[in-house]
């Protein structure tokens, strides 16, 4: 599907609830100190997950930030049933670089009120989720002052979490983000989710664990790409019933599975690397792509 169609066909489960001066307003108010990086760029505030986390003043600022925040369906489970969501910041690509050496989401757009905290429930099939960001042939111009590091834009699934034995799932779903254009929020960029899901997730994680450890001497990710490739037929894994997606076509996003030739993510376009921009205005005094 073109980038075009499908922003339009995911535009549609949009929650865009503030104007762009109601968002600045609220950056300008949660944007502490406390949450800028070495190089003195803004961040989202984000919660210290300790055992005291109420005694953090920048915790009560988090989730008074977090709660403006739209929540979003974002995988269901398809051994089970449960529906997972998070809190993402759909108005801005701003923040949504990689801050850490993986592509993976662990939450950091999440916030569970009632136990105040950004650790996520999930369901006991969970593996893990990862993320990609397509620019859609867009250069992301709002990020002049910033520095951008961030996932590879063309979505793939990892064999290595898709065994038959146990028996293994991914799901895949998308939303816009969006950027101001004529003082409105405009849908210009594509997030694309895989989340991953098993009848026995301690085996496949274990067994790739120990792969990798042997191989590498280390692990880093509570999800690792041990193939030699990734893999980009996407059609093939929905042919072959490993991958499934929430239906864009539907208000509350069942899951769908068939026939491969519904499946809405093919032919994407972009850089199968992760992504790492800078703004003209960036210390380095370097703008564009590299």
């Amino acid at each position: 599907m073109e980038s075009e169609a499908l922003i339009k066909l995911t535009s549609r489960h949009l929650k865009l609830d503030m104007t762009p001066e109601e968002y600045k307003a609220l950056w300008d108010k949660f944007a502490i100190p406390q949450f800028m990086t070495s190089g003195g760029f803004q961040l989202r505030p984000y919660m210290k997950i300790t055992e005291d986390w109420y005694m953090h003043e920048e915790n009560k600022i988090a989730l008074e930030f977090w709660r403006h925040i739209p929540n979003y369906i974002t995988a269901r489970c398809p051994l089970c049933g449960e529906v997972f969501t998070e809190r993402m910041d759909t108005y801005s690509l701003e923040d949504w670089g990689t801050k850490y050496d993986s592509s993976f989401f662990f939450g950091w757009h999440l916030i569970d009120e009632e136990s105040a905290s950004f650790e996520p429930v999930r369901c006991e099939h969970f593996l893990g989720v990862e993320g990609f960001i397509n620019f859609n042939g867009l250069e992301p111009v709002e990020l002049d002052p910033s520095y951008y590091s961030g996932p590879a834009e063309v979505p793939s699934v990892m064999g290595v979490f898709l065994p038959d034995d146990p028996v293994s799932y991914a799901v895949m779903h998308s939303l816009p983000i969006c950027r101001v254009e004529s003082n409105k929020f405009v849908p210009c960029y594509s997030l694309f989710m895989v989340t991953y899901f098993s009848e026995n997730t301690h085996i496949v994680r274990e067994r790739n664990w120990r792969n990798y450890n042997e191989n590498m001497g280390r692990i880093s990710s509570l999800m690792l790409d041990l193939s030699s490739s990734r893999d980009y037929d996407l059609r093939r894994w929905v042919a072959d019933g490993k991958l499934l997606w929430l239906d864009l076509e539907q208000d509350d996003l069942p899951l769908k599975s068939d026939p491969p030739e519904a499946f809405p993510y093919t032919n994407i376009q972009g850089s199968r690397a992760k992504i790492k921009y800078r703004g003209k205005n960036h210390p380095k005094g370097y703008r564009g792509f590299f």
